[in-house]
């Protein structure tokens, strides 16, 4: 049976009633012709008026019938319960012997998420570690285990990390270290390593029933690790503005046009998971030196805050943004965002877009539909034919045979 159960009983009286039960498990054997004794014999029964209830019994032997490593747990049990009557008679005590088994839980590394599919992570002097775990059996539906147990050895400097078998890592070689409890909610984990050596990491769920997680796998609840001290990484930053969308750092420079007299506000969010760094903090600046942030610099300062404030400009001209994340490792990213801040001037008097596709099998050309719409401007008094006036964007091309748009920008509009 699962290892929590319920039990369901009866009973009845030919000559009084019935007052409750009584119930009790795994009585010792040298109390076992103690069972149907009405007086205080030392074994722990349980007052009840129910007929039913559930139990969750323990499963503390590895069940070797399914093979090495161990995924299954047993405990052998014994329930008893007898009945007591309104004049403090008791009946025979009934029973049922049954086997508890119990399926182990699984935990699974999410950070570094580099680890899924690494035979060796090399790592700085801190290491950030985050998990999940899964009580399969478990009855409650968040299925969690009751609490995880994680261990780190620290081995020589001649041993070799690579290829090497997770299991036999951890229950041979690092089988002197033991393992350190921590509630179900801890599921991460901030290292400090001695770079210059590897190491065996181990992280293992154990269930409410007793039930320990023993396969280990590489990837998933362990890692063998090589710390280096130039290892260092540096975060990814996604830097995200309103009007925009998002950009991804290290990259390329981003550049975009706005309005004088407009505001922008940026956010930035910085992600070391694949290499199990922790961002410490963000910086920004207008107009400065990308390689300098110290004192004086210009830029706000490193903290926690990852909104910069509302940057705007008033005149025409061109001006950088500078936007950076940092870890704890010290490592950095940084992004640079070009601003062309446009003047509206409204000195000419209309820009004809033409943003549809026609294709030629429609039996109108596109140049056909533009002539058309120029001629009832022209009637209309627009001046079309004064270039000083008057412009026209092809979005795909002067003869449409263009694959992608051209984005109309906020330069080529500004004059209108």
């Amino acid at each position: 049976v699962n290892y929590t159960v319920e039990i369901l009983w009866t009973g009845w009286d030919a000559d009084g009633i019935i007052d409750h039960y009584q119930y009790t498990f795994d009585v010792p054997d040298e109390l076992l012709d103690r069972l149907n004794d009405a007086e205080d014999t030392g074994i722990a029964w349980v007052d009840t008026t129910a007929f039913r209830a559930s139990f969750l019994f323990r499963t503390e032997e590895q069940d070797s019938l399914l093979g090495t490593p161990i995924e299954r747990f047993r405990g052998d049990h014994t329930f008893y319960v007898r009945a007591v009557d309104n004049e403090g008679g008791v009946s025979n005590a009934d029973y049922v012997s049954f086997t508890a088994t119990n399926v182990t839980p699984k935990t699974r590394i999410t950070v570094p998420s580099a680890a899924g599919t690494a035979d060796l992570l090399v790592v700085g002097k801190q290491f950030n570690i985050v998990w999940e775990g899964l009580d399969p059996d478990n009855p409650d539906p968040k299925r969690e285990p009751a609490y995880y147990e994680w261990k780190l050895k620290q081995m020589p400097k001649t041993w070799s990390p690579i290829g090497r078998d997770a299991q036999y890592s951890v229950d041979v070689e690092a089988a002197n270290v033991p393992w350190i409890r921590v509630s179900r909610d801890t599921t991460n984990l901030r290292l400090s390593l001695q770079t210059g050596f590897p190491y065996i990491l181990a992280v293992r769920a154990v269930d409410e029933a007793g039930g320990i997680e023993t396969k280990f796998v590489k990837g998933q609840n362990t890692l063998i690790l090589d710390s280096s001290p130039f290892a260092t990484g540096t975060p990814d930053l996604i830097v995200r503005e309103r009007s925009q969308g998002q950009f991804r750092f290290p990259g390329p420079i981003i550049e975009f046009e706005m309005a004088a007299g407009a505001c922008v506000r940026f956010e930035m969010t910085g992600d070391a998971a694949i290499y199990g760094g922790l961002v410490q903090g963000y910086n920004w600046g207008v107009d400065v030196d990308p390689d300098d942030d110290g004192p004086g610099s210009g830029f706000r300062g490193w903290s926690l805050n990852r909104f910069t404030d509302q940057i705007c400009f008033e005149q025409e001209g061109i001006h950088t943004v500078v936007l950076k994340c940092r870890d704890t490792g010290g490592g950095v990213t940084t992004g640079v965002v070009v601003l062309r801040v446009i003047r509206f001037a409204f000195d000419r008097e209309m820009l004809y877009v033409d943003d549809f596709r026609r294709n030629v099998s429609q039996g109108f050309r596109d140049a056909d539909q533009d002539r058309r719409n120029k001629d009832m401007l022209r009637a209309g008094g627009v001046s079309v034919d004064d270039p000083s006036q008057f412009g026209q964007f092809d979005t795909f091309g002067p003869s449409d045979l263009q694959g992608d748009p051209t984005r109309l920008r906020l330069s080529d509009v500004s004059s209108y």
